[in-house]
């Protein structure tokens, strides 16, 4: 401290432990160091400390990036106070705001906290730019208390703030339900193995406990679910939240239709806030978010309704510049998929660059179903016009799903005209050879040309045909671990992936090969000096 009281050139602090005794020492260094401009301090002992630092934090006349983590609400008060210091000094000097970012972690907000926050960041609001509450104990009714607080409604007028991220903040009201989808995280590798009828039976379980669900999952097969009736096939997963609709949720749709500088919003890991909150979210972002690029919904409980939501919010609002949507660790189904699919189709697709459907229970059958089942085309009798991707989608990863064949098949059929699609994560999805072999048209001409020589037919009329259809995307990126792809399956897939032209991310790890020349030959790949394919253990 002596040393950083007479030092003129370090302008940031990143400190992971601070005792009351020595947090007033740094307070001092504070109040009269000119150039200090970032603080981190990742463990203040203590709401004491915290009272020692203050004085000093709110004297200091230079700081615009604070990160704390593990602060109580008391401790939230004090750092508020110290916050809304600055407003008087501000006026003395230039009569403008200057914290740029303020970050909290792992701390936890009262009611009474939560508005002194609010009332801070509003004698901030022209300079504040992200906000981030990571892994915080906020709960619905402190969520309530700062998103609704005159200070907030201050914050966002001011139209300065660009990303908010409320990670883990347990938004959303408890209800009296058990969470579903937590518990079905816990049976999905072995629900994997059953029929899709077992599946939804479980799905409809809603009397069961974790415990119980865990020890579903030790038991064998034959004495799983013994149901006497089960829910048809194409039944969504969750058709409506568990839980109250979300208060909190509904304020941030609020924010979302007034602000026009919120490029960036996270809420993942708020499994409460479900379709409840995702529908508010929606009604939200059909009204407004002209600036929203980024939104992380993953694990936050929502269901195929909420998703649907989601995706109609989307066509709804031409005005949206959204490029990356994160769904992951939900339960959209394929209605939810669909929906999305959907809204990414036609002549006026929603703009979006990146879609994240990891783990949402997407299975294969059903999507085929839902796919196969389009509008007749206003020009064609009798024919079904296909749902086609006409989105400028560059990536799309749907890991950890069910896919199977019936549904990698529907899918490439759907992406055939997403021209600009690099990557592909299909990852954990059951996909054998057929669904593979369906999938070689999107890397490009060349891939299908060389997959039909390594058939028997002619690859120049192949080529031809593929070049004679829509125009398609030319992969950069597939991921197909853990599937199910067998040897010639694979012999077909190396050959496509050897010539296709721009390939140069590829992955198919832990599949069904048996014999040892397809694993060597996959595993040695030939590379040029444009491009390197990487094949592990298939």
């Amino acid at each position: 401290m002596r040393a950083l009281a007479s030092n003129t050139s370090v302008t940031s602090l990143d400190i992971y432990e601070l005792d009351p005794s020595t947090a007033a020492g740094l307070g001092a260094v504070l109040a009269t160091n000119p150039r200090i401009s970032s603080l981190a301090i990742h463990h203040l002992q203590g709401e004491e400390a915290v009272r020692s630092l203050s004085p000093g934090l709110a004297a200091n006349r230079s700081l615009n990036h604070l990160h704390f983590t593990q602060l109580d609400g008391a401790s939230v008060a004090h750092l508020a106070a110290a916050i809304g210091a600055w407003t008087s000094q501000q006026q003395e000097l230039t009569g403008s705001c200057r914290l740029q970012q303020l970050r909290l972690e792992k701390s936890s907000l009262t009611e009474a906290a939560a508005e002194a926050l609010a009332g801070a960041l509003a004698s901030q609001g022209a300079s504040l730019q992200s906000l981030e509450l990571v892994e915080c104990d906020v709960g619905e009714a402190a969520g309530c208390a700062l998103l609704s607080a005159r200070g907030w409604e201050l914050l966002v007028q001011q139209q300065a703030l660009r990303s908010l991220d409320l990670t883990s903040c347990n938004l959303g009201p408890k209800g009296e339900q058990p969470d579903v989808i937590s518990r079905s995280y816990a049976l999905v590798h072995t629900l994997n193995l059953f029929s899709p009828t077992a599946v939804r039976t479980c799905f409809h379980v809603s009397s069961m406990t974790r415990s119980q669900a865990l020890r579903v999952r030790c038991a064998s097969p034959q004495n799983v679910l013994a149901p006497t009736s089960a829910a048809p096939l194409n039944t969504p997963l969750l058709t409506s939240s568990p839980f109250l609709p979300s208060a909190a949720a509904a304020h941030l749709g609020r924010l979302l239709s007034a602000s026009r500088t919120l490029g960036h919003l996270n809420l993942s890991g708020n499994s409460r806030i479900g379709c409840a909150g995702a529908t508010a979210l929606a009604q939200g972002l059909s009204s407004g978010a002209p600036a929203l690029q980024h939104l992380d919904l993953s694990g936050c409980g929502i269901g195929t309704p909420g998703v649907q939501a989601i995706a109609a919010a989307l066509t709804a609002n031409r005005q949206l510049s959204l490029q990356r949507v994160q769904l992951s660790h939900n339960a959209a189904g394929a209605a939810g998929l669909h929906a999305l699919l959907t809204a990414l189709s036609g002549p006026a697709p929603a703009a979006l660059a990146s879609l994240h459907l990891d783990a949402n229970f997407i299975r294969g059958a059903e999507l085929a179903q839902l796919l196969s089942h389009e509008e007749p085309s206003q020009d064609t009798e009798h024919q079904h016009q296909p749902l086609l991707v006409t989105a400028p989608l560059e990536q799309l990863s749907l890991a950890t799903n069910s896919l199977q064949d019936a549904g990698a098949t529907a899918l490439a059929t759907c992406l055939s005209a997403a021209w600009r699609l690099q990557q592909l994560d299909l990852r954990e999805n059951g996909v054998a050879d057929s669904g593979v072999a369906a999938l070689l048209p999107l890397l490009g001409p060349a891939a299908v040309a060389a997959a039909a020589a390594a058939r028997g037919e002619q690859p120049a009329a192949a080529a031809a045909a593929a070049a004679a259809g829509p125009r398609g995307p030319v992969l950069q990126g597939l991921l197909l671990d853990h599937n199910r792809l067998h040897n010639s399956g694979a012999q077909l897939l190396l050959e496509a992936v050897t010539a296709a032209p721009a390939l140069w991310r590829f992955s198919a790890e832990a599949n069904k090969l048996t014999g040892e020349g397809s694993r060597q030959s996959c595993r040695y790949l030939p590379w040029s000096s444009h491009r390197r394919v990487l094949l592990l253990q298939l």
